[in-house]
């Protein structure tokens, strides 16, 4: 963490005038869009001290988005900048947070979810069995279409009445504490900043 911090120093080198730009900059790469490129500021950093510089300024972001860091744990990790510059690094963070949160929602559920893409339903009615000669009962079959790790999937479920209810009712569950979290994690994130 003080490493990080150490190093954030380099940013003393960049224009007044360009800072902001730059950690907009850094904010894209994290949200993978186009960032800046070394070439652009070849003569204020050698290329160690460009890696350095822009990995702590993220190592920051995501560790304030992260955290939910308040206004003042955000300043103690960049004291060691002029006012101008944590003045720069604020406003960037404050404008970028919920960017860098989606980004670091969207990198947990790619590592560790499946998520369905699609599903297809059909009824059926079974007539009979070899244990029992008229059963009438209808079965649902389910198919969903699921994606985890970039890798597609298809699971088929066969459920009774019973069964399929009670399916609903876990999805629709799943469904309601999934909202409650989001607006839960926003309304959080903007009382912090």
């Amino acid at each position: 963490m003080e490493d990080e911090k150490s190093k954030l120093i380099l940013l003393t080198k960049c224009p007044s005038a360009d800072v902001l730009k730059l950690l907009h900059s850094i904010v894209d790469g994290i949200c993978d869009r186009r960032s800046q490129h070394y070439t652009d500021y070849k003569d204020l950093w050698s290329l160690e001290e460009w890696w350095d510089l822009t990995k702590s300024c993220k190592t920051i972001f995501l560790r304030c988005v992260k955290n939910n860091w308040t206004k003042d744990e955000i300043a103690k990790q960049v004291d060691n900048l002029s006012a101008d510059r944590q003045r720069f690094f604020h406003e960037c963070l404050t404008s970028r947070w919920d960017e860098i949160h989606e980004k670091l929602l969207r990198d947990t559920f790619a590592t560790g979810c499946a998520q369905l893409t699609d599903f297809d339903w059909q009824l059926k009615l079974v007539l009979g069995s070899d244990k029992v000669a008229n059963v009438q009962d209808p079965l649902a079959s389910v198919l969903l279409n699921v994606v985890e790790n970039g890798k597609e999937e298809q699971i088929v479920l066969e459920m009774t009445k019973d069964e399929l209810k009670t399916f609903i009712n876990s999805l629709e569950n799943a469904n309601k504490t999934m909202k409650q979290l989001e607006k839960i994690g926003r309304a959080s994130c903007r009382e912090r900043v």
